[in-house]
């Protein structure tokens, strides 16, 4: 037997009132972070050995600095 209303039997909502939809957006962001962090090491690999003017340039990428602000900001909020 359990405590729970229909209703929330029906919704799927625990005692938190946010159900399984955390649990979710935790494995997404996790999934999509995986991608931009493989990016972000073969991109310090491919700098390695670099001048300071080449790293500028190809970090001055708005593709490259799109996936370093996103890989950055995932792995802080955490």
């Amino acid at each position: 037997m359990t405590m729970r209303t229909p209703l929330g039997r029906v919704r799927g909502l625990g005692s938190a009132k946010s159900g399984t939809e955390h649990f979710w957006q935790q494995r997404l962001t996790g999934m999509a972070s995986l991608p931009l962090t493989i990016a972000g090491v073969f991109l310090v690999i491919s700098l390695t050995g670099r001048s300071y003017t080449a790293v500028k340039q190809i970090l001055a990428s708005p593709l490259v600095s799109c996936c370093c602000c996103s890989s950055s900001s995932r792995t802080s909020s955490t």
